[in-house]
């Protein structure tokens, strides 16, 4: 799930070929415009080596604060997570005690 600007910038938006969908939130319903299949995610490891990709549907939703991915797309990923708030994970084909940090956002 990502934001118009993020959309845009892969040249995904706008776009006609989108169901509508909507998303429950804490407090409030808003909308969410699924374009299904149109996107290949890629996992790079520290050195961009791949490590996994999806094919994945891109959800664009106005004003989302940060971008998301299911809990179904980690899993397709690889993706073990170690530790939520300080961002550390493994891939699966990792040995168990190697740990990963998160890329940062510039």
């Amino acid at each position: 799930m990502v934001d118009e600007d993020i959309a845009r910038n892969l040249g995904l938006w706008p776009s006609g070929d989108f169901k509508v969908h909507g998303v429950e939130e804490v407090s409030s319903i808003s909308e969410a415009y699924v374009m299904e299949g149109s996107v290949e995610l890629e996992l790079l490891g520290e050195r961009d080596e791949p490590l996994s990709s999806v094919v994945a549907d891109l959800v664009v939703q106005k004003g989302l604060m940060e971008p998301l991915i299911t809990d179904i797309t980690i899993d397709e990923l690889g993706i073990q997570v170690v530790s939520f708030g300080k961002g550390l994970w493994r891939h699966k084909d990792d040995p168990p005690d190697k740990v990963r940090q998160s890329a940062r956002r510039p």
